[in-house]
């Protein structure tokens, strides 16, 4: 009922148009490959220091995943989780660490209801066009 024409139209059709255009034979793209190898050889690095250091402070998953523009959008919130949990082990401990784990998954959980019942509302009352997935 809420589907926007973003994530079933839109952007399939530009993925598509942009797997059409890449298909055409050019040969090989050397300089992307050479990218691909430096891309390799940092999260090798970064995933290395990660296994071998217990002070080391980057996790190597932030390497690929930080030109997205969900992160560009989030990094606030991920940075704040991160600093809360540090406070928690640092003053609490593992113990308030693995008990505060269920409040924090039942504030993910509770703003998942809280869409799903939107979405309920939004059935029942024939409203479409809500943007829920940036709520």
């Amino acid at each position: 009922i809420n589907s926007s024409p973003w994530f079933f139209n839109t952007m399939p059709n530009a993925i598509y148009q942009t797997a059409v255009r890449a298909l055409e034979p050019q040969g090989v793209y050397w300089r992307g490959i050479g990218f691909m190898g430096v891309g390799a050889g940092c999260m090798l690095l970064l995933t290395w220091l990660r296994q071998r250091f217990l002070w080391w402070p980057l996790h190597p998953i932030g390497f690929p995943i930080m030109t997205s523009w969900l992160v560009d959008w989030m990094w606030f919130s991920i940075f704040f989780a991160w600093l809360i949990k540090i406070v928690i082990l640092k003053y609490g401990g593992a113990s308030l660490f693995a008990r505060s784990r269920s409040f924090f998954l039942g504030i993910i959980v509770g703003r998942m209801l809280i869409t799903g019942a939107w979405l309920v509302v939004d059935y029942f009352t024939g409203k479409v066009g809500n943007a829920i997935f940036w709520i």
